[in-house]
């Protein structure tokens, strides 16, 4: 397959990710999965090298290379390790929201340590009776004074028991269907209680 259509960042994230997913999480993937054990090891090889801020914007500390090299990095680290990649994948899930959306207090505090791999985030969409369905989301967000009082269930809750920051969706207006979504963030711990 030719790839004249990327560009030399590009190909460079891909050749740098390549060689470190053959030489570092190639050799642990099958013990990641025997063991059922959290890749923290390998991703900080991954964000020593700059590659846990490839989607972040370079004025909060990330490579700012966009979902392209990103989706590049990913499909490396996948053919080497799916368990790392799906890890690596949800930093990107969970914390595009915040690059998008994120007030600027917010994106000062969190995405330079997201870049450099400091902390990880957890994504939370999916409900019992909804799955992966955004529209059919019920967990709901209601505001009181200055805060959101959200209820309902998640599970599935990827990265959940080791992220910093929790990306977590819910409906402000169950009438407008995925259009009343919104999406909270969280710093870990969080107390949530379900219905």
């Amino acid at each position: 397959m030719s790839d004249f259509w990327l560009g030399d960042d590009q190909r460079a994230a891909r050749e740098l990710t390549r060689q470190l997913a053959r030489d570092h999480l190639q050799p642990l993937a099958a013990d990641v999965d025997e063991t059922e054990s959290y890749p923290g090891a390998q991703l900080e090889i991954l964000a020593r090298h700059g590659l846990a801020g490839l989607w972040i914007p370079e004025e909060y500390g990330g490579s700012e290379l966009g979902v392209l090299a990103f989706c590049l990095a990913v499909e490396e680290i996948a053919r080497a390790c799916a368990s790392t990649a799906v890890i690596f994948l949800v930093q990107f899930a969970a914390g595009h929201p915040l690059v998008a959306a994120g007030t600027e207090p917010q994106k000062r505090r969190y995405l330079p340590r997201l870049a450099s791999g400091e902390i990880t985030t957890a994504f939370s969409l999916s409900e019992t009776a909804a799955g992966s369905d955004a529209a059919k989301i019920a967990t709901t967000a209601v505001r009181r004074g200055d805060r959101y009082v959200l209820n309902g269930s998640k599970m599935w809750v990827t990265n959940g028991s080791r992220a910093s920051v929790l990306t977590l969706f819910a409906t402000v207006d169950r009438s407008r269907g995925r259009h009343g979504l919104t999406a909270f963030l969280s710093k870990q711990p969080a107390t949530f209680v379900g219905r």
